[in-house]
């Protein structure tokens, strides 16, 4: 009897010790303190083991919620450990008995830790065996060797073996290449495909190519297809516009945030030029840029400076902080700038009423200003399956002012009416823009969850005169003040969950959002304003996504529901404010099979006006033209059917796109005044666009060239709507972007670019040619970048001829952008945020 109880016993206590489960995260954590921390967790369970035994296998190795069993197998991995137990006592020992060990760390080709190499210790006398031993998930190897003079032989299959003299036990630090093996005349190697389909668009692989080494996320998205950079930093997609961009599936708010993502910590970037439903429906084009898994806790530090001249000297500093231990994560981010800007306009603009007037202006413009931003948050980990964090983010003009200085030449009817000398200064408020952002990551049995909340709210405001001095007209001083208030509240969630072989998501997006704009002159040239909007979102949203076989199939359906009311001096203007209940659908087909792939999508967007564009001001830029807001805009409806194609090297897209109640820039008469132009947006009936791109990027070992050619054609006839001019030709351009390779550490870039006159709207945007250079090379294993860019070396203009109702304008302006920029980047212990925030109501927050 007392023997069956003993068992008894012995079985309860087992089963007590395998119901308790062990989640931990270690990285380069020696064995001996992992077995503490198991035990420390495991209050039934004891575990023997010999310190000096253990202490110097290094652990890198993520567990969640195992069974104290199969913790004790994850942590020995392929050590050589046996584990032994006896109810709740185990005993973890080393099998091979030895008074030393041989240490060292396997790298990759880009510096990223190599599991699972094999390493073989050889005598160093006759080549015979004496031990060995494989790399674990950070790199490291140990192997318990007293013999202290050896030779290792490292290697994996598809890289070159290598051999490595070791004395001391210290073997060091090995960087593994890849190997090309030659049989019969034919070279076998590994191979990515630069291109591959993904889900909406296609994945560009950017870890195993030269563009890893270019510097910063902003320098890697610049080189990619289809894609191009204006001079405020943001980013457009051909045909597509400009794209929502993430990070890890966290919404960038900020440009900046791309200057901060180093180009060495970026896997692959996702261009979806058809998202899907869980998009907001303003979204026609999205870039997702997915990082490197890295690991490591302590503190780490990543600084930026860069300088920048064009017609003056610029700068930026700006610093990365961040401390982890285990899953909590603190970061702060502080960045001080200092800008100047020019432009030199030639302005010409003829209004043709009962008289024809003719006004040719030519300004000199001075812009200078300095910016301070802080960003502080928090990430917290609780195991591999939740984990929430949040941000704030303020940032304020120290000092902002502007200034211009210029002539107006007036001819009426073909005689000079007068000349006017023109100047202006101009102050903005130094009041905060503030964000605050938090977020939760969850998954509850198969089911995963992603919210998202997000608070924003800002002041703006300027002040400016303007002075007119004319010997021939009266001459005028006029003073305006401009004020604007913004505030947004928005959450987002996203649920998904595996079904019938695929993946359901669904979820909501909430958002109220309030946008105040006043503005006065003080000499009455024009009426003062005071408008307000609030605007209340609802959305409603489900994806599926089934893959069979080569073939993956997609459909989405949103629903949006927007309330709108329109503030006049404090009273509703109930023909203004408006009520939207619309849906849209999306669907998708594709096909991949080995480096081939094809995709055929539709989906429904809209695009709705900012803020400013509804606003009821009216704006006095001199005293023949004003510019404003138009509170009767509609929002319009894109229909778009895309054809993707991608083989190894090579990408092809072609697409239509219906477009109902487009919103297009233009320029009327104001209040039919005979001698005044207004600029402003108004809606048309309907536009068509057909477009194409093709690109394609061989690699010849140092030489990694880039070809793209792109054809759009805008069905749209502003002759229709009273304007003087046919505007239906086609648009072509022409990229070539250079790369050369030169060493791991050493690259350099040459790009030029051509694009024909573009015919959109009422407007052509005159021909250009653009030609740039970069350099980037790395010192001390990269800790160290230095980049010398050159931009716009061939000095183009921004030129543009506007044929509007009644009058017609062009403008010629040199901004200066040509420039020469160094950035200096000293990074120690960087390593990824661990920031899964996506944000909410970002669509609101750019309209606003």
């Amino acid at each position: 009897m007392k023997q069956l109880l003993s068992i008894v016993l012995m079985c309860l206590v087992g089963i007590s010790a395998m119901a308790q489960r062990v989640t931990a995260n270690f990285h380069e954590t020696s064995m001996s303190e992992a077995l503490l921390t198991v035990e420390r967790q495991c209050k039934n369970c004891r575990i023997n083991f010999i310190y000096d035994e253990l202490e110097d296998f290094t652990i890198t190795q993520r567990i969640y919620k195992q069974p104290v069993g199969d913790a004790l197998r994850l942590i020995a991995g392929f050590y050589p450990i046996r584990i032994t137990h006896n109810g709740n006592i185990y005993s973890v020992e080393c099998v091979q008995k030895a008074s030393a060990k041989i240490t060292g760390r396997v790298l990759d080709e880009k510096g990223q830790p190599f599991p699972l190499v094999n390493v073989v210790l050889l005598s160093a006398k006759d080549s015979s065996f004496v031990n060995g031993g494989v790399s674990n998930n950070n790199g490291d190897v140990v192997i318990p060797c007293s013999n202290k003079n050896v030779i290792a032989k490292v290697s994996f299959v598809g890289y070159k073996t290598q051999y490595r003299h070791c004395v001391n036990g210290v073997l060091g630090t090995i960087r593994m290449t890849e190997n090309t093996i030659a049989l019969k005349q034919v070279k076998v190697k590994g191979y990515v495909p630069q291109y591959k389909m993904s889900q909406g668009g296609m994945s560009v692989d950017i870890h195993n190519s030269v563009l890893s080494q270019i510097g910063t996320a902003n320098d890697v998205l610049a080189q990619l297809p289809r894609l191009s950079q204006g001079s405020d930093g943001n980013f457009t997609v051909f045909a597509k516009g400009t794209p929502e961009i993430y990070i890890d599936s966290r919404k960038i708010v900020d440009v900046k945030e791309l200057q901060r993502l180093k180009s060495t910590d970026i896997k692959n970037v996702d261009i979806i030029t058809n998202p899907g439903s869980q998009y907001n429906a303003e979204v026609k084009s999205v870039i997702r840029i997915n990082t490197l898994k890295h690991q490591g806790d302590g503190f780490s530090l990543r600084t930026d400076n860069y300088v920048r001249y064009n017609s003056s000297w610029m700068a930026e500093q700006e610093d990365y902080l961040s401390y982890r231990k285990k899953g909590l994560e603190l970061f702060a981010d502080i960045d001080f700038d200092t800008q100047r800007y020019k432009a030199d306009s030639n302005v010409l603009q003829n209004v043709s009423s009962i008289n024809n007037i003719r006004i040719e202006q030519n300004v000199n413009q001075t812009t200078r200003y300095n910016t301070g931003e802080l960003k502080a948050g928090f990430n917290y980990e609780i195991n591999a399956d939740h984990s929430f964090g949040a941000y704030f983010d303020t940032s304020r003009i120290l000092h902002w002012k502007a200034s211009n200085d210029g002539m107006q030449n007036v001819c009426v009817n073909g005689a000079q009416e007068g000349t006017i000398h023109c100047s202006m200064d101009m102050d903005k408020d130094n009041n905060p823009e503030n964000t605050l952002n938090a977020y939760y990551n969850g998954k509850l049995g198969k089911m995963t969850i992603d919210a998202n909340f997000t608070g924003f709210w800002e002041k703006d405001g300027s002040s400016k005169t303007k002075m007119e001095e004319s010997a021939e007209l009266d001459d005028r001083t006029v003073n305006t003040v401009y004020k604007q208030k913004a505030n947004l509240i928005a959450g987002k969630l996203v649920c998904s969950y595996p079904i019938c072989g695929g993946t359901f998501s669904f979820g909501t997006e909430l958002s109220h959002s309030y946008f105040m704009s006043e503005y006065k002159n003080l000499e009455q040239y024009i009426a003062s304003s005071l408008t307000e909007t609030k605007e209340n979102h609802t959305a409603g949203f489900f994806d599926y996504s089934l893959p069979k076989g080569d073939w993956t199939y997609n459909i989405g359906l949103r629903y949006e529901y927007v309330t709108s009311k329109y503030y006049d001096f404090g009273v509703c203007n109930d023909d203004v404010s408006r009520n939207y209940s619309d849906w849209f659908p999306s669907a998708s087909v594709s096909w991949n099979k080995g480096k081939w792939g094809i995709q055929l999508g539709y989906t429904c967007k809209t695009v709705r006006p900012s803020y400013r564009a509804l606003s009821g001001e009216v704006q006095y830029d001199n005293r023949y033209s004003y510019e404003g807001g138009n509170p009767y805009l509609r929002p319009c409806f894109i229909h778009s059917i895309d054809l993707d194609l991608t083989y190894s090297w090579f990408s092809f897209n072609a697409g239509y796109a219906y477009t109902k109640d487009p919103i297009n820039w233009c320029v009327t008469l104001y209040d039919d005044n005979e001698d005044i132009s207004y600029f402003r947006h108004l809606n048309f009936e309907k536009c068509n666009e057909v477009y194409a791109s093709a690109v394609l990027s061989p690699k010849f070992a140092w030489y990694q060239p880039t070809f793209e050619f792109d054809f759009s054609h805008e069905f749209f006839d502003p002759q229709e709507y009273g304007s003087s001019a046919i505007i239906n030709k086609p648009y072509f351009s022409f990229d070539l972007k250079n790369r050369f390779v030169f060493g791991n550490d050493f690259s350099a870039f040459l790009n030029i670019g051509y694009e024909t006159d573009r015919h959109t709207g009422f407007r052509v945007i005159d021909h250009s040619t653009n030609l740039s250079v970069q350099i980037v090379k790395s010192f001390f294993n990269k800790a160290l970048t230095l980049s010398l860019k050159f931009n716009d070396l061939l000095k183009q203009n921004e030129k543009w001829s506007m044929y509007g109702i009644n009058v017609d304008a062009s403008k010629d302006c040199y901004n200066y952008t040509r420039s020469a920029m160094l950035t200096v980047t000293y990074n120690l212990n960087t390593s990824k945020s661990k920031y899964k925030g996506t944000g909410a109501g970002n669509d609101e927050k750019n309209r606003l």
